[in-house]
């Protein structure tokens, strides 16, 4: 089986709990039978590039140069559309999220992983406009999904 990896989450965060556990999810994928074309924004950690490096047959990277550390491309639609056009491979059956991305495509299955609600519980209230813009990014993206993998019970 092959499936479309949106990488966002290693143009956001370099080092950390989310990137961590995609590493070895991409680590362990080719184990299991599954082949990922991953969509790896440009500077991406030296650790993912090693991981498409090793397992080059399984783990095919897709470089996105459009992913730069602004907002912009991060839009729901922005983002959707680069992933359509550009990135996605038309064969493609099943899309995972790896940061609240989300494509719109027929016959597509989306997966997106959901890491807590902490936005939500804690800053809802909060008058910071990039809070709110996080929280409806997150929304639309599980709105979006066939499929959502809560990563804890208490998620």
């Amino acid at each position: 089986m092959r499936i479309t990896v949106d990488g966002l989450i290693f143009g956001r965060q370099r080092v950390g709990g989310i990137s961590r556990m995609w590493c070895e999810w991409l680590r362990r994928l080719p184990d299991a039978g599954v082949d990922v074309d991953l969509v790896l924004p440009l500077g991406a950690p030296a650790e993912v590039r090693c991981i498409v490096r090793s397992n080059r047959l399984a783990v095919r990277a897709i470089h996105d140069p459009f992913f730069w550390p602004k907002r912009y491309f991060e839009r729901t639609a922005v983002r959707a559309a680069l992933l359509n056009r550009l990135y996605v491979p038309r064969k493609c059956r099943l899309f995972h999220s790896t940061y609240f991305s989300t494509l719109q495509r027929r016959g597509v299955q989306t997966v997106v992983s959901l890491y807590d609600m902490i936005l939500e519980r804690l800053y809802a209230d909060s008058p910071n406009p990039w809070v709110h813009w996080g929280i409806a990014i997150k929304r639309r993206s599980l709105e979006n999904a066939d499929c959502i993998a809560a990563i804890s019970e208490h998620t």
